[in-house]
């Protein structure tokens, strides 16, 4: 059944389970943002993270430091319809609305592994050539996606909204690497 109570653009979480995701690709979260801490101990990068597994995803459930990323902190997010706003996932915790976002370009670019949107605490990315976009979050969630994979098509790191670099990469190795050299 359908809350009809919800915001047009709320989004409503249904839980296979609470019990914690065992997906293969969490391990691989957790160690990258410890990584990724070692190199860089004076900075701490907050965002969503999240990693495609055949059509499913796992994902932070909502904009965290990367660096102190728990199992609890992950969500596996199985399917997601669009029309209806409706996510299924395997978790503990219902995510965030961008949770979704993240879903739909993994699905839609299967040579996308790895997805980082990270927040800007300032201007602080040494990378001038970074296209910025402008996307009404008001909008429903897939029209903010088209405009998302328009821009794929070009680009693979991008602004939006001047607050978030949109990275995305085949592996968490490749993320590493453009990390490293923009947050000297």
């Amino acid at each position: 059944m359908i809350n009809h109570s919800l915001h047009p653009h709320e989004l409503q979480t249904f839980f296979i389970t609470h019990e914690l995701s065992n997906n293969p690709l969490i391990p691989q979260l957790i160690t990258w943002g410890k990584q990724y801490a070692e190199l860089n101990p004076h900075k701490t990068l907050t965002g969503l993270l999240s990693a495609g597994y055949s059509r499913r995803i796992v994902c932070t459930r909502d904009v965290l430091a990367v660096s102190a990323l728990t199992r609890e902190d992950i969500i596996e997010i199985v399917d997601f319809d669009a029309i209806k706003q409706v996510l299924l996932i395997i978790g503990k915790k219902a995510p965030i609305k961008n949770t979704a976002t993240h879903w739909m370009i993994h699905n839609a670019r299967t040579d996308i592994g790895v997805i980082f949107s990270l927040t800007l605490q300032e201007k602080e990315i040494n990378d001038n050539q970074l296209p910025e976009i402008l996307i009404n979050t008001s909008q429903p969630i897939y029209e903010q996606v088209k405009i998302i994979l328009q821009t794929l098509q070009h680009h693979t790191k991008f602004i939006i909204n001047e607050k978030n670099v949109f990275i995305t990469a085949r592996t968490f190795s490749e993320l590493h690497e453009y990390l490293r050299r923009i947050l000297q």
